[in-house]
């Protein structure tokens, strides 16, 4: 049985709700595992979940996401693009990636990872990516 969510919710400054508390995958490496345990966090009322590529679990993310029964507005999903991710083709494509990933076709959030080890070109370029992900994407939830 799926339980309401009860964790309350901030605004962004883009104007996304997204919720205070999350569930993150960090070290989760086992896929049934993984699986298995955001479902059950879901099921339990979370509905920010955390993940990045570098933790190799996305497909299980997306597959707890898929036999949730939650419809996926009500789920705020966050990834990371790591160091070796970043300017813009490379952020372009790690986004892309974790989009192809099963379920995951809606993603509320990437962050930076390591942001305080990019050279000031990095973060430029890095920016342009978020700024062009900002508006439909981000937003879209």
């Amino acid at each position: 049985m799926i339980k309401k969510s009860i964790i309350k919710n901030c605004k962004l400054n883009n104007g996304v709700e997204m919720p205070m508390e999350g569930y993150g995958v960090f070290q989760v490496t086992d896929p049934a595992i993984c699986e298995q345990a955001v479902l059950e966090a879901i099921e339990t009322g979370y509905r920010l979940i955390d993940t990045a590529s570098s933790y190799q679990n996305e497909t299980a993310v997306g597959g707890a996401i898929s036999s949730s029964g939650v419809p996926r507005e009500e789920l705020f999903i966050t990834t990371k693009a790591y160091i070796q991710q970043m300017g813009y083709e490379k952020t372009m494509r790690a986004f892309e990636e974790s989009l192809d990933t099963e379920d995951m076709a809606r993603i509320a959030s990437l962050d930076k990872g390591c942001p305080s080890m990019l050279d000031t070109r990095e973060v430029s370029e890095v920016r342009r990516v978020y700024d062009y992900l900002k508006n439909p994407v981000l937003t879209s939830l």
